[in-house]
């Protein structure tokens, strides 16, 4: 049996909206849930493709657009979202992004979604060992 979480976030009318794998990057479907790994967080970077785009594939010195959902793997909470905002932008390689987004992204094809789960050795230096996060990424753009 697996683990679920159904994670929320505040809608544009300050009311409450489940967080979907599938459907548009903006548009969240009712009771959809986010699978994750059955037991303790894991020790590695998990890669799961959610939504095979059909751009193209993304490569380390490409500029990248995306929007992201982040939760704390446990306790299961929303952290940060760009969903309602403008996307982030960065050069994937540059490092100037947590090494668990520069792994993690690379290969992705632009207008896909993917779950990475990452272990705290790949967030930032500061990340106790506790702090396994939960992102789903969206790639808007890549050039």
């Amino acid at each position: 049996m697996s683990i679920r979480l159904l994670a929320l976030i505040i809608g544009v009318c300050g009311g409450l909206a489940p967080v979907a794998c599938g459907g548009s990057a903006s548009s969240y479907e009712p009771g959809s849930t986010v699978d994750l790994v059955p037991g303790n967080p894991p020790k590695r970077l998990v890669i799961v493709d959610l939504r095979e785009g059909s751009g193209r594939r993304v490569g380390t010195g490409d500029e990248v657009a995306i929007e992201f959902l982040m939760l704390r793997y446990a306790p299961r909470e929303q952290v940060d979202s760009n969903r309602q905002g403008a996307p982030r932008r960065f050069q994937l390689g540059a490092g100037t992004e947590i090494p668990g987004w520069e792994r993690g992204l690379r290969g992705m094809r632009v207008g896909g979604r993917r779950k990475l789960i990452v272990p705290p050795r790949l967030i930032f230096p500061e990340s106790g060992p506790e702090d396994t996060m939960l992102y789903v990424i969206d790639l808007l753009e890549a050039s």
